[in-house]
């Protein structure tokens, strides 16, 4: 039979294994794939005020943006330098 302190110094020991897996495990979600693949949208342009371009990955050239046009994750987003200019 195990005495109560070995089983104190078997308690601890797992119970520091355990929170170490749970730390790599978080660690190593984090380093994963960014969320939003290269065909998944991000989101989309809810409402445009005033003139935005995107230019999609891939892509040399720049295109006008409209309402509910999907936005992706390597999407380069340009707007009107104006002060009124507004992208949602």
């Amino acid at each position: 039979m195990l005495s109560k302190m070995n089983c104190w110094k078997l308690g601890a020991f797992l119970g520091i294994i355990l929170i170490t897996c749970f730390g790599l495990a978080t660690i190593c979600t984090a380093q994963g794939a960014p969320r939003g693949g290269p065909g998944e949208a991000l989101g989309f342009a809810q409402s445009i005020q005033g003139a935005a371009v995107v230019q999609r990955a891939g892509v040399p050239e720049f295109h006008a943006l409209a309402e509910k046009d999907p936005v992706f994750l390597q999407d380069l987003i340009g707007t009107d330098p104006g002060l009124e200019t507004r992208l949602w």
